[in-house]
């Protein structure tokens, strides 16, 4: 059984975030991004891709533990956290895909890693079926995914995404207040937020005026009914070792996403843990413990047989540190 939930505290600010790190223009928008690179150390790259409708902020707990271990690069894509917002743009995975190369060049990086979650998680499916007609102008090795629909077979949109995709759209964006919001995003945690987390998590959803975006954002469900072939192949065909670490008590995507993962790409690596859908936010420590042990992994050992690990599924899991 798991432990009883615990409240998530807020131990930084949207405000600490933005000022930390840059930004790089693209096109006419600036986007923001944060790095921690020491070029002359052997220190693999590692890119971190975020879900939505958050930012790179979520990265924030385990971004001092991975940085002993990787040079970092994180952004937020646009229509983001603190990236631009155009109010009339058409926002596409296949445009932030792009943002992540243009980054990765602007940085004279050629390889790295990849960890992503949720919406971020799509986007790196674009980057692999790029990656796999070698069309991508960087190398990505290997990488490790959070909860996310990538397979559209398993992933339950909450109702308030259906929502906002429907002929309705505008008039549910426009009543999606700070209220309505709060409820449907605590859905996603098995832990309690606290009310500072929450501001915190408004705070970034509204900068720029971003708010009234969210209907507009959300648009990505249909682009995974559009490009399922495409992006499902770049999975199953995937040349590089993938480890899926699944909060199981997620709602959107779950212990069945997990499963319908296990099912159709059993030469790939899952491990279960007893969170939600932010298993970096619930449970930090152990994300980095098996991203890092994945990650340092000779690439030859990874794929050598589908391992499926379920973390303190019978047994309380560790004291979690408060977000």
């Amino acid at each position: 059984m798991p432990n009883q939930p615990q409240t998530l505290a807020s131990d930084i600010t949207f405000e600490q975030w933005r000022h930390s790190g840059y930004y790089f223009r693209y096109a006419q928008y600036d986007i923001f991004y944060r790095y921690h690179l020491n070029l002359d150390s052997e220190k693999p790259n590692l890119l971190l891709l975020h879900g939505s409708p958050t930012a790179s902020m979520d990265w924030h707990k385990v971004w001092g533990s991975l940085s002993q271990h990787f040079n970092l690069i994180t952004l937020d894509f646009l229509g983001y956290g603190s990236s631009d917002k155009p109010k009339n743009h058409n926002y596409t995975i296949m445009e932030q895909a792009n943002l992540c190369e243009f980054l990765m060049q602007k940085l004279k990086l050629t390889q790295c890693s990849v960890i992503a979650h949720d919406y971020g998680a799509t986007v790196l499916q674009e980057l692999l079926a790029r990656q796999n007609t070698h069309q991508l102008n960087i190398t990505i090795n290997q990488a490790v995914i959070l909860n996310s629909g990538i397979f559209i077979e398993g992933n339950q949109p909450m109702l308030i995404q259906r929502l906002m995709i429907g002929p309705l759209f505008s008039l549910i964006g426009a009543l999606n207040n700070r209220w309505m919001f709060r409820i449907g995003w605590q859905r996603l945690f098995y832990h309690t937020l606290s009310t500072d987390a929450f501001n915190e998590v408004w705070r970034m959803i509204c900068y720029k005026q971003g708010r009234s975006l969210l209907p507009k954002l959300q648009r990505y469900l249909f682009e995974r009914l559009e490009y399922r072939d495409r992006w499902r192949n770049a999975l199953i065909h995937a040349q590089q070792p993938l480890l899926y670490i699944c909060g199981d008590f997620s709602p959107v995507s779950g212990e069945a996403t997990r499963k319908y993962y296990e099912r159709h790409m059993p030469h790939q690596r899952t491990i279960a843990l007893n969170v939600g859908h932010y298993p970096h936010l619930e449970a930090p420590d152990l994300v980095v413990s098996h991203s890092v042990a994945f990650l340092n992994t000779p690439t030859r050992l990874c794929c050598m047989r589908a391992q499926t690990i379920c973390c303190n599924r019978f047994r309380r899991i560790p004291r979690l540190k408060t977000w």
